[in-house]
C-alpha cells in the first residue's frame, strides 16, 4: 500500500511540474503610478523580485547653503515601468512600497509599446537632439522617428520650435521634450488633426 501512495505522490508531483512547464508568460511593459518620491523604492522592490523595471532618470544639480550635489531624479514623476505578465504576475506588484495602481483603461492595465520604452531609454541615455524637417512635422501629426536616439518611437507632435520638439507618447500620455541638434528623420504615420 505504501508503494501505491509513493507512486501517486510521484505522479502528482510530475503532473504539477508538467503543468508549470506549460505555463508561458506573456510579458509586456506596463506603467505603474507610485506615491510621490517612491519611484526608486518600487524600482528596487521589483528588480529584487526578478522583474525588469525602468524609471527614466536625469541628473540635477541641487544646492544647499553649504554644498552642491548632482542628484538623480525621475524624469517622469510618480511613474515606474515594469515588464511582466499582467494576468499572472500583477498581484506581486501590489505589495511594492509606494504602489498606487497600474495605468489602466476600462479597468485593464494599459500595455506600453516596447518602442516607447526603448525611445525613452535612448533619449535618456544619449540626451541627443535632432534637427527637424519642419515641412514633415506639425502640431497634431502622428509620426514615427526613423533615426536618432528615439528611433522607432511613435508619438504625436504637440509642439515644435527650431530647437525642440515635444512628442506625446500616447500609450502613457507623457510628453518627451527633446533638444534638437542631430539630424533625425521622421515619417508620417497618420494625421491626428489638420
Amino acid at each position: 500500500m505504501e508503494a501505491t501512495s509513493k507512486e501517486q505522490l510521484i505522479k502528482s508531483i510530475q503532473k504539477d511540474t508538467d503543468n508549470q512547464q506549460e505555463v508561458k508568460y506573456e510579458r509586456k511593459w506596463y506603467a505603474i503610478y507610485t506615491k510621490s518620491r517612491c519611484e526608486k523604492k518600487i524600482y528596487t522592490h521589483l528588480t529584487d523580485l526578478g522583474y525588469t523595471a525602468y524609471v527614466p532618470m536625469r541628473k540635477e544639480l541641487h544646492k544647499w547653503s553649504d554644498r552642491k550635489k548632482l542628484i538623480e531624479v525621475p524624469m517622469i514623476n510618480s511613474y515606474c515601468f515594469v515588464y511582466l505578465d499582467a494576468n499572472r504576475e500583477r498581484q506581486k506588484v501590489f505589495e511594492a512600497p509606494g504602489y498606487v495602481g497600474f495605468v489602466s483603461k476600462d479597468r485593464h492595465p494599459v500595455v506600453i509599446p516596447e518602442a516607447e520604452i526603448e525611445a525613452m531609454k535612448k533619449t535618456v541615455d544619449s540626451m541627443l537632439s535632432v534637427e527637424i524637417e519642419s515641412r514633415l512635422l506639425r502640431k497634431g501629426k502622428r509620426v514615427r522617428i526613423l533615426t536618432g536616439p528615439m528611433t522607432g518611437a511613435i508619438g504625436v507632435v504637440e509642439n515644435l520650435t527650431s530647437k525642440k520638439v515635444n512628442i506625446l507618447l500616447t500609450a502613457i500620455g507623457v510628453t518627451m521634450i527633446v533638444d534638437l541638434n542631430d539630424n533625425v528623420h521622421f515619417e508620417t504615420v497618420e494625421d491626428i488633426e489638420d
